[in-house]
Formats: C-alpha cells, structure tokens, sequence
C-alpha cells in the first residue's frame, strides 16, 4: 500500500493521475530536464529536442533540455544516475551506457541502475578522412594505417574518453592490426572541424552529417561501417562489400530515467515517445537526420540493454580495451 500510494502521489506531480491532466502546462512551476551527455549540434541532442518539442502541452512541466558534457558522456549520465525518481529528470543517451560499466574504469556511478524507457532511432556509422589522405577507400585506407603504425600513426578524433566512437575505434585497431592515435574532444563537433582542417586524420560520422561534407568536397567517405548501404550516400560500399565483415559499428538514441523510477512512469514516457514514433512527421524529421526509428516497450529495450552489457563484457574478456585519462 505505501508503494502504491508514493507512485500515485509521483504521478499527481506530473499531472498524470487523471487522463485529462497531461493536456497543457497549465502554468506549472515544475520543470521536465531531459539531459543530453554530449554537446549541442550532435543526434543526441537534436533527438532529445525533437522530444521536448513534441511533449510540451502533454505533460504537466515545462521542458527544458540540459547539455552536460564531458568524459566521453559520464558527466551527464551521472548526473541523471544520481537524480531522484521522481520522473523529472531523463538522459538521452547513447550507446556508451552499455559501454561505461566494462571500459570506463572512472565512473562514479552504477550505469546498470539507471532504468530504460525507450529506444528511439539508431544510425549507421560512416567512416570519414581529411579529404587530402592519401586513401581512396578502405583498403587503401587499412594499408595506410598499417604502413604508418609504427612510424607515424594515422590519428582518430572522437567525443571523449569512453565514447562509443573511442570504443568503436580501437575494436577497429584490434580487427584491422593497426596502431592508430586517439584524440579526445568534448563532443563530435570538434572533432569533425579538426579532420576539416586536416589537423586530424579520421573521425567516425553519422549519416546526414558525412553526406553533407561530402558533398561539399570537405573530407572523404570510405565506408559504412552498418549491415547496409544508406540512402545519403548509395554508392559508399559497406566495411563487409569492402572485404573486412568484422568493422561494424553503429549508434542508438534511447532515453532513461534515474534509479528506482517507479514503472507507471517510466510506462507514461514511453507511451509518449510511441506516439512520436508512430506520427509520420516525427519519423520524416528522423530520416532527414538518417536516424532509423525504433520503439518498443520499456520492457523490451532493458532486455536489449541487458544483452549489450554482456556482449561488451565478453569482448572486454577476450581482450578489448581502450585507453583512458
């Protein structure tokens, strides 16, 4: 009964103890942070403002998105780890959830505590170089690196320690037999002016974001490193057509919530971000950004991030590893 009782009385908070309470604001005080790891201008963030936009006036706050960035996504993801249940505070996140508890060996927090609410859209991952390295595609581009391994490495620019880009990266290091240099940002943004300015060799970049640099001759695309050629760019070959079916990688966008969030809640966002999945606008302004919309319920997408942990440890066991501050 008191159980019962806290989940009803956190529900009234958020307007949501009645069906006709989650229409409007109606001038409430209280405010919805959803929290972004990383910097603005990348998936992460513009997935979690697409969200606010289209639950302002369903949910009894205002919203507000919150960018905590730093150490490869940690800071953020702590933040919203240590935040009460409230169901006021949410992360859109990234893959790095799954990654942070096996290669991240400075956290303070537990990433297998915070509570999964839904799975919104994933994206294949495209490899791209400053438009002046000589390599064409990506097996000029792995004799490259291997030619330069021991003398002058190739360098990587990613968001941070513990990013998933970092560890994508040194799982390519390890499948490729190359030694390359890592060199961290505070987000992708950075990174990628630092390949356009030819300071950095390589970075790993979404979909839209490669094609449009691309098309305005400022690096080069190699490969998708994703099971499937993308609509952006329909004669970039794939890692696997390129002879290395071992380089895969690829980002989701998911949002969770703080330990201990009682399940109405976490039920309630996901019932919202369903419908943002099933409104064809929302998933047409995704497809712009080459993210792939995905949904399903809470239930489901903790099974999928339970199975992630294992999967990443078991690499972690056999030998995968990345290097850290």
């Amino acid at each position: 009964m008191r159980i019962a009782a806290v989940v009803i009385a956190l529900l009234a908070s958020l307007g949501w103890a009645g069906q006709g309470s989650a229409q409007g604001s109606g001038g409430s005080s209280k405010v919805l942070r959803i929290v972004v790891p990383f910097a603005p201008g990348g998936s992460n963030d513009v997935v979690a403002r697409m969200l606010a936009q289209t639950w302002t006036g369903k949910v009894d706050s205002s919203i507000v998105v919150e960018n905590k960035t730093g150490a490869g996504g940690n800071i953020g993801t702590e933040f919203v780890a240590k935040a009460g249940p409230d169901g006021q505070t949410l992360l859109l996140v990234a893959n790095q959830l799954t990654m942070a508890p096996v290669f991240k060996t400075k956290i303070n927090y537990d990433p297998k505590s915070l509570v999964p609410v839904a799975k919104i859209g994933s994206q294949p991952v495209v490899m791209v170089v400053r438009k002046d390295l000589p390599a064409s595609n990506l097996q000029e581009f792995v004799e490259l690196a291997k030619k330069r391994s021991n003398t002058e490495p190739l360098t990587f620019g990613s968001p941070g320690f513990g990013s998933p880009h970092q560890v994508f990266f040194e799982q390519m290091q390890r499948d490729l037999g190359v030694k390359m240099v890592h060199v961290p940002f505070r987000g992708i943004a950075p990174a990628v002016t630092e390949v356009l300015s030819g300071r950095i060799d390589m970075t790993f970049a979404t979909e839209n974001s490669a094609a449009g640099l691309v098309a305005d001759n400022k690096v080069k695309a190699l490969a998708v490193l994703g099971p499937a050629r993308v609509k952006m760019l329909p004669q970039l070959q794939t890692s696997a057509e390129a002879g290395y079916p071992k380089l895969r990688a690829g980002f989701w966008y998911a949002l969770v919530a703080p330990p201990h969030t009682p399940k109405a809640i976490v039920d309630r966002y996901n019932a919202l971000a369903e419908e943002d999945l099933k409104n064809p606008q929302f998933v047409s302004d995704l497809a712009k950004r080459g993210i792939n919309p995905e949904g399903g319920s809470a239930d489901v997408f903790a099974k999928e991030v339970a199975g992630e942990f294992a999967q990443w440890q078991q690499l972690a066991d056999q030998g995968l590893a990345i290097d850290s501050q």
